[in-house]
C-alpha cells in the first residue's frame, strides 16, 4: 500500500487481460492472456445491475491503463484468479483521448 493524499492506495501490480472472442456456437472463448503492468486492484463489495438486467456483487475494481481496450465479457486474471468483466468505465480527456479504464469484476 502507498499513502496518497492521506489515504492508502494499493501498489501497482500486473494483471492479465483475456479479450473475449466471437462466440462460434461452441460457447464463449477468450484470447491468450496478455500482461498489463501498472494496474491498481481494490477489493470492493458492491451490488450492481449489469447488462441484461442481472444483479451481481462486484468484488474488485481494477484501474487499468488506456490500452489494451477492455470490454464487458472479457476476463481479467487477478492474483491467479480469473474474474469476468462486468462493468467498464473509460473516462476521456477533452481531446477525446482515453485516460484509463475502471474495470469492475465479480
Amino acid at each position: 500500500m502507498v499513502s496518497l493524499l492521506g489515504g492508502l492506495v494499493p501498489a501497482p501490480s500486473t494483471v492479465q487481460h483475456r479479450a473475449a472472442l466471437l462466440d462460434d456456437g461452441d460457447g464463449a472463448r477468450w484470447a491468450a492472456p496478455v500482461d498489463v503492468p501498472g494496474c491498481r486492484v481494490e477489493t470492493v463489495s458492491k451490488r450492481a445491475e449489469v447488462v441484461g438486467g442481472r444483479v451481481v456483487t462486484l468484488a474488485a475494481l481494477v484501474w487499468m491503463p488506456a490500452l489494451p481496450e477492455v470490454n464487458v465479457g472479457d476476463l481479467l486474471v487477478v492474483d491467479g484468479q480469473e474474474r469476468p468483466v462486468e462493468v467498464v468505465d473509460a473516462p476521456v480527456w477533452l481531446s477525446g483521448q482515453r485516460m484509463h479504464h475502471e474495470v469492475w469484476t465479480t
